[in-house]
């Protein structure tokens, strides 16, 4: 079945990139509090090949390393040059776990291809995922 094949890549390209490369952060507001940095208000995340944008970004630190970060309201992932978006309400990526979970309207998106669900967790290592919540609606188009 390619539909969780083209939705695994989607979201393991989203992600891979985020903690890979040098990231700039902007937001209205920052706040550091010794194990956690807090964007807020227009919060915006951008690598060479990624645009993370959310009203609020929230990185928990250990020993001064990221192991979790949470965006939330209006959260969308888009990759530069290419066609690859994901949006949600809340995304939750757990570092030393390895997972993604969306949730809130999620929509993921590959080129034509469409994935809706209310929510969606990912394991990155192993590349399982599932997607519930509501109607799960999937659009793919063969190659």
């Amino acid at each position: 079945m390619e539909c969780p094949h083209k939705v695994a890549l989607l979201i393991l390209a989203l992600f891979g990139f985020l903690f890979s490369q040098p990231i700039l952060g902007e937001a209205q507001k920052l706040l550091y509090e010794g194990d956690r940095i807090i964007y807020s208000g227009k919060a915006k995340f951008f690598t060479k090949d990624l645009n993370l944008k959310a009203n609020r970004v929230e990185v928990l630190l250990k020993d001064g390393k990221p192991v979790k970060v949470i965006a939330t309201g209006n959260v969308s992932l888009s990759f530069k040059g290419q066609d690859r978006r994901a949006s949600c309400q809340k995304l939750i990526y757990d570092l030393k776990s390895s997972t993604l979970h969306l949730i809130g309207n999620v929509s993921l998106e590959y080129g034509e291809n469409l994935l809706r669900a209310q929510e969606v967790l990912y394991n990155l290592k192993t590349k399982e995922f599932s997607a519930k919540g509501g109607k799960v609606r999937t659009i793919i188009f063969p190659r």
